[in-house]
């Protein structure tokens, strides 16, 4: 993870899977090419601006012309290299692609941008399944861990991961992700992203699976000092999650999270079968194992 000034330089760029979806004719799929020019344009003038209402008013540019490319079934097996400005992330069933883009703003906090898209199929396009944009209204912020969200009132952060999974026989997501919080905090999240019925609408935190201490959470979420590089991985061949542990840098400022940072131990949220999809915290792990 980068930095904060790191960030203010270049933006994050998360890699991309290649998947390809259905309903597509293959041809199209293969010579598919989008005029994503203004938008190169637009990314470039978003990483330079110094104005915050500017910034402000271009990323807004920025999310009707993705939402309208997005419209066209052929993107979700576009790479989209040349927007490197703008993260894509895939699922790991390749059923689901995230975008986002952050700005740094004058207080030291961001701007965000995204859209969720599901791979197009036959019956996705008969029930007119749209992309999802995500919108923070006001500021963005460090959501709680027990918070319904939707997507049009969204905090605000940068996905690089996403893990399909189920609990009492709901499929759902599990979203990793990166946030700058404030001037002196960030913060990783595993959240959850849950699709309705219809799948035209979807909500963060609409799952409870991770449980701690004989208490369930809606996701979970490590704020530190900004300056802090803090892991937040999943390792598929343990199914689990794995993650520094966080402690301040004295026991005076426990709470106050600007203080906190790895204290060169591990913890993890193992996957339990047997409690029918809850993922259970294990401290102090031995994580050399662990991608």
């Amino acid at each position: 993870m980068k930095t904060r000034t790191d960030i203010k330089k270049v933006f994050v760029v998360l890699g991309a899977l290649i998947a390809s979806p259905l309903g597509v004719d293959a041809h199209e799929r293969e010579t598919y090419s989008p005029d994503t020019q203004h938008l190169v344009e637009l990314f470039d003038h978003l990483r330079s601006s110094d104005n915050d209402s500017l910034s402000i008013a271009v990323s807004k540019q920025i999310s009707q012309e993705m939402g309208d490319l997005l419209q066209n079934d052929s993107t979700f097996d576009y790479h989209f290299d040349e927007l490197a400005n703008m993260g894509k992330c895939y699922s790991d069933d390749k059923e689901l692609r995230i975008y986002t883009w952050n700005y740094p703003l004058s207080d030291k906090t961001y701007g965000y941008g995204g859209f969720i898209q599901l791979k197009p199929s036959k019956k996705r396009t008969k029930q007119k399944v749209k992309p999802i944009p995500l919108k923070v209204k006001g500021s963005s912020y460090t959501p709680g861990t027990g918070s319904r969200i939707g997507t049009d009132n969204w905090y605000g952060a940068l996905y690089y991961n996403a893990i399909k999974t189920k609990k009492d026989g709901n499929e759902y997501y599990i979203l990793l992700g990166w946030g700058g919080g404030d001037a002196l905090t960030d913060f990783k999240v595993a959240e959850t992203l849950k699709f309705s019925k219809n799948e035209k609408t979807a909500t963060f935190g609409s799952v409870s699976p991770f449980k701690s201490a004989g208490k369930s959470s809606n996701r979970i979420v490590l704020q530190y000092n900004n300056e802090a590089r803090v892991a937040l991985n999943y390792d598929k061949d343990n199914k689990r999650i794995v993650m520094d542990h966080l402690s301040p840098s004295d026991p005076f400022y426990k709470g106050l999270y600007s203080y906190y940072g790895p204290d060169f131990t591990y913890d993890a949220y193992q996957f339990d079968k047997k409690s029918k999809g809850q993922w259970l915290l294990i401290e102090n792990i031995d994580a050399k194992n662990s991608e």
